[in-house]
């Protein structure tokens, strides 16, 4: 009972001056760890429902404010639907009538009248349980007594202060102990049902719709997530086809791909040539003015893999104390098998390497990273990094250093950025059906050998990276689709006023928020 210790500070606060109150109910939110998605108990479930009725009476003054109250809120609805997806049995009225042992907290921060309103209210929702079966029972009357504890030592507090609504609330805590009383009196006579409810059976698709939902913040079923990325992957693949013609009429794209592993790097060059490559997408940035670049982001470090690296084809390590980012580069050794090494050369080849070092660095992840350092968010703002941003602004950056002229004339790089596109659509059909069980191992690393050309080593290797996030990986491509839309849009409302550097700047400014909150900011800023 933590929060109880800091009664007495909170109580002076919200009788003096009143602070923003977003921002403290936020500070509430975070110290109870409400924001983590773990196992989630009892009473933290319902804390979490109090904070949602706190939240819909609030009105942010401006703006910036709003974005923070609406990433409260979805937090708020992620613990919640967790707790609900864990012990479906939660749902029913009987366990939504209780208070958390928290609720003082939150009663608090609250104005005057409302505050006294929020306990009446909390009197009236209790009522008795009907017919719960004895495990409920059991899980009940535990946390009552928890509860009548800490609003013993909760009442305590009150009656020591002194000030304009220590006696109203003292007068409200009574009325709910007193009721506390009546329902622990009304739970010691109940008998459970006769029959007990069937325990849950972890049902796949709604494990994934809970992901779906509050882990990628998108408003998707896996019905129609399935069907966005099997669209994606058809109509990636037509352009593949498409483009294979351009080059030769009498060429198919596999076979172009071929062409493009051929041009690879050796065991000693691969991790000095990475290194040029992600210098150079650095100042073809700066040159061309793409996005502001500060100085700091300028600085990077670029370090091979260990052998057993996990992801294929590199990856980005944020700031460490002493530490620069860090663009870490694909794993290769003399101690791989020979066709293991062989492999990963022909994935991890020219072509290949210098996508996803400009994905990697700047102005990929490592910009985003050093941006991030240097701005003043909420507190709020910095406990959720969803994939729709981190790694549809790594896919999307691909497509514009496109756009601008990056990779020259050569038409190996723009059949590498498409089939780069294929296998992110490919990831959200492996990701989906490897956490529902309507797709195999097996399967899934023949969807991208046979389907995006990719070497049987990487493959496994990817598939393997996959079952550990569900999740993370279909992010790559609904944040891709989602920058896309975003920047025609704003494109749009902005006219001849619209900057790509300034709408870029300004996506990087506003960090890792969920899609609903950035694009409601993103769409603000582009009417101004």
């Amino acid at each position: 009972m933590k929060g109880l210790l800091t009664l007495v500070a909170l109580l002076a606060a919200a009788t003096g001056a009143q602070a923003d109150l977003i921002e403290d109910l936020a500070a509430l939110f975070l110290d109870a760890r409400l924001h983590e998605v773990r196992t989630t108990t009892l009473d933290e479930y319902l804390f979490a429902r109090e904070f949602r009725e706190v939240s819909k009476s609030l009105r942010a003054d401006n703006p910036d404010r709003q974005v923070d109250l609406d990433l409260l809120r979805l937090l708020i609805d992620r613990k919640i639907a967790h707790f609900e997806l864990e012990d479906r049995w939660a749902e029913a009225s009987s366990v939504g009538a209780l208070p958390s042992s928290r609720a003082f907290d939150l009663v608090l921060l609250l104005p005057q009248a409302e505050g006294v309103a929020r306990l009446d209210a909390a009197v009236q929702k209790m009522r008795s349980p009907e017919g719960p079966a004895a495990r409920q029972l059991d899980m009940m009357r535990s946390h009552l007594a928890r509860v009548q504890g800490a609003f013993g030592r909760a009442s305590a507090v009150l009656r020591e202060e002194a000030g304009g609504r220590a006696p109203e609330l003292r007068a409200a805590a009574e009325r709910l102990e007193k009721a506390l009383d009546r329902l622990r009196s009304e739970l010691e006579g109940v008998s459970p049902a006769p029959r007990a409810p069937p325990e849950p059976v972890r049902d796949p698709l709604r494990v994934y719709r809970f992901v779906i939902r509050h882990e990628l913040f998108v408003d998707h079923t896996p019905d129609t997530l399935l069907d966005f990325a099997v669209r994606s992957y058809e109509r990636t693949r037509e352009q593949l086809e498409a483009l294979a013609r351009r080059i030769d009429a009498g060429a198919t794209w596999h076979g172009l791909v071929d062409k493009s592993k051929a041009d690879r790097f050796t065991l000693e060059t691969l991790h000095e040539e990475s290194k040029k490559l992600a210098l150079r997408a650095r100042d073809f940035a700066v040159e061309k003015g793409l996005v502001t670049i500060p100085e700091a982001a300028r600085d990077f470090d670029v370090r091979p893999a260990p052998p057993d690296g996990l992801t294929p084809f590199g990856h980005y390590r944020g700031r460490g104390g002493r530490t620069l980012g860090t663009y870490v580069t694909a794993p290769v050794s003399d101690r791989m098998p020979a066709g293991e090494l062989a492999e990963r050369l022909r994935d991890n080849n020219r072509y290949w390497t210098t996508i996803v070092s400009l994905h990697e660095a700047v102005p990929g992840h490592h910009l985003q990273h050093e941006v991030l350092r240097t701005v003043q968010r909420a507190r709020i703002r910095r406990v959720v990094a969803p994939p729709t941003y981190v790694e549809g602004w790594g896919l999307y950056t691909e497509q514009m250093m496109f756009q601008n002229g990056y990779f020259g004339e050569d038409p190996l790089f723009e059949l590498t950025l498409l089939r780069m596109r294929l296998w992110r659509c490919a990831r959200v059909v492996i990701d989906l059906g490897l956490q529902t069980g309507s797709l195999t191992r097996d399967e899934a690393v023949r969807l991208l050998v046979e389907g995006v050309r990719m070497e049987p080593v990487s493959a496994r290797a990817e598939v393997e990276h996959y079952g550990r996030r569900p999740g993370y990986f279909s992010g790559y491509l609904l944040g891709y689709d989602f920058f896309v839309g975003l920047r025609s849009r704003c494109e749009e409302l902005k006219g001849a006023r619209f900057q790509q550097r300034n709408f870029h700047d300004r996506i990087l400014q506003l960090g890792p928020l969920p899609p609903g909150p950035l694009e409601s900011e993103m769409l603000r800023w582009a009417r101004n």
